[in-house]
């Protein structure tokens, strides 16, 4: 037996009796596509805060706030890939700033914390253990 609904089954035995019982193309009107006032919404959108939120997932979010679009993050990736749109390269790797002169590596010993680039805290803090025995290690 096919586990075959029978709505199903009433459908093909109508399309028999008409004559277009063969394979139709994939795709057809889904409900849940993108309508066209949508797609051009997310390309003004792209347009208009690209430079300022940079990525699909935060264009997403942008638009559900301006009450423009309401669609997944996923969706405006689509949308963008399809359309061929320019993405924000990746900013260069930032260069880790050097450690102080003063300060001196040796092997299993935690040597340096410079905590200077907490602005927000409007003050500058440095902490520094220079003993082995902080790690705790007996080498």
């Amino acid at each position: 037996m096919l586990s075959l609904d029978e709505r199903r089954a009433r459908r093909w035995a109508y399309r028999r009796g008409a004559g277009s019982l063969a394979d139709r193309p994939d795709g057809g009107n889904p409900v849940h596509g993108l309508m066209p006032a949508e797609v051009e919404a997310i390309l003004a959108l792209h347009a208009d805060w690209s430079e300022t939120d940079g990525s699909h997932r935060k264009l997403a979010h942008r638009g559900s706030y301006l009450g423009r679009v309401w669609v997944s993050p996923a969706t405006v990736y689509r949308v963008l890939a399809a359309y061929v749109l320019p993405h924000r390269p990746r900013p260069e790797p930032r260069t880790k700033a050097p450690w102080r002169e003063w300060v001196s590596y040796r092997p299993k010993m935690v040597w340096g914390y410079d905590l200077s680039a907490f602005h927000a805290a409007r003050c500058q803090v440095l902490a520094i253990s220079t003993s082995s025995a902080a790690s705790g290690s007996t080498s």
